[in-house]
């Protein structure tokens, strides 16, 4: 009853306007959903719906696949005119009906067969066209909002499983079943799946893609190393929830870009994240301007002079881990003390920490704090994913720039004392290379996150 009470509390104060309807052939024993927004999407979305279909046919059936197919008013026509014919398709779907050959290509109409065969349950909302539009200055934190909101208007089991996916990223037929168990098996309220890029169309746009994967898998290793519980990927494709921690945090931050990173942000601080380990999501390698950064705005910026990623340098995550060990170890030491710790560790964590007013934030977490595991836990609400990013990048704006990748990995190797041969201090020139290292960063996340897992309930008690 709890449980419910809190979804309909939800919906009533925080739900996207019901202007934006689901469409569907029946809405009756979902389980389960999957939220997909697209913009300009058709020449994609039908494979991504395609790879959705080869999950098992128990999975399928209880799971509705909601497909949000969005554009605000001022859109490029060309947007305007491929997210009609994305509605039109996604209506034959839901009717049985497959296109014909004039209007697809052959390669599209075989997928959506496949999707009609395989019964998979489509629905969607026109968030598209004249009137139903996203206002201005919205953009896909609201179109996957209002499919989240859609689904939880449907399910009434705060243990449901939501999952998030992009309309551009093809998944395996293990997809459904290893989020729904990481969640399950963890009592974790979200999870995060492993991610691969496909293949670019040039081999420049692979360079940016290769360099990208680099970047984010280096950070990810750096916090994990470092002991922060907010050690996950935030990519929009590869992560699932709970309905009740949807609804704890009040949904889906309406951002342009940037929506998956503050919704993980958020919903770590209500219960621990899980790794689901066993399936992995393709997202595309594709070149777009639609949001200010990600995979797309990179291989956009690919060229002969692009924009090298540069990497941050390891030393900032030595100053964080010891930042973290320092609170773990004086809970029961006032701000001043805990301050003075930290300009020993290094000034420029201390100087961040009084720009952020941490002595005052320090001193109401003690007087609010029953014992240690509260002080610790509301420590981390505090010093959350997005404050540990802003102390990542004030270290490297005031104590240590970036390093180009191969300096960078070379950095990491030494503070960490591995040696790994096919893992060189040379920029990655060749796709050999570059995938020598994303496959030991990969191996990497998966070592340290086992590591944190096998700590002491010191640092987790904060996620219990």
């Amino acid at each position: 009853m709890k449980a419910f009470d809190a979804r309909r509390k939800y919906l009533d104060r925080y739900a996207a306007d019901h202007k934006w309807t689901l469409r569907c052939s029946s809405d009756t024993s979902i389980k389960a959903a999957v939220v997909i927004p697209a913009l300009r999407e058709s020449g994609r979305i039908f494979r991504t719906l395609a790879t959705i279909a080869d999950n098992p046919s128990d999975e399928l059936e209880h799971t509705l696949v909601i497909c949000v197919v969005n554009n605000r008013a001022d859109i490029d026509c060309a947007y305007r005119m491929d997210n009609i014919l994305t509605l039109e398709l996604l209506r034959g779907i839901i009717a049985g009906r497959a296109p014909s050959k004039e209007r697809v290509s052959p390669e599209i109409r075989k997928d959506i067969q496949k999707i009609i065969d395989q019964g998979l349950r489509v629905a969607y909302v026109d968030a598209s066209t004249a009137g139903r539009e996203l206002p201005e200055g919205e953009g896909v934190g609201l179109a996957r909002k209002i499919g989240f909101d859609r689904a939880i208007e449907r399910i009434d089991d705060p243990g449901a499983t939501l999952y998030s996916l992009d309309a551009d990223t093809e998944v395996d037929d293990r997809y459904l079943a290893t989020h729904r168990h990481a969640l399950a098996d963890s009592g974790a309220v979200a999870s995060v799946c492993a991610f691969r890029h496909q293949n670019a169309e040039t081999e420049i746009a692979q360079r940016a893609v290769d360099d990208y994967e680099i970047f984010l898998r280096h950070y990810v290793a750096g916090l994990l190393w470092a002991g922060s519980p907010y050690g996950h990927h935030s990519i929009g494709s590869t992560f699932a929830c709970t309905a009740g921690g949807y609804v704890t945090v009040r949904g889906m931050p309406r951002r342009k870009a940037g929506e998956d990173f503050y919704f993980l942000n958020k919903i770590a601080k209500t219960g621990c994240v899980a790794r689901a380990h066993g399936t992995t999501v393709r997202p595309s390698a594709r070149l777009s301007c639609r949001t200010p950064f990600g995979t797309g705005r990179i291989v956009a910026s690919a060229g002969e002079n692009r924009r090298k990623i540069l990497l941050y340098d390891f030393r900032v995550f030595v100053i964080l881990k010891k930042w973290l060990a320092c609170v773990e170890s004086s809970l029961e030491t006032d701000e001043k003390r805990l301050i003075m710790a930290a300009r020993g560790i290094d000034l420029a964590l201390s100087r961040f920490l009084e720009k952020q007013n941490f002595p005052l934030a320090w001193s109401r977490i003690r007087s609010n704090s029953r014992d240690g595991k509260m002080e610790l836990r509301r420590f981390h609400e505090w010093f959350d994913g997005f404050r540990t990013m802003k102390l990542v990048h004030y270290l490297t704006d005031n104590r240590w720039p970036r390093l180009e990748a191969g300096q960078g990995v070379s950095v990491m190797l030494k503070l960490l004392e591995r040696s790994v041969e096919h893992v060189t201090s040379a920029a990655p020139a060749s796709r050999e290379k570059a995938e020598a290292v994303i496959l030991w960063l990969i191996g990497l996340e998966d070592e340290l996150a086992a590591c944190r897992n096998r700590r002491s309930d010191r640092i987790r008690s904060f996620q219990d």
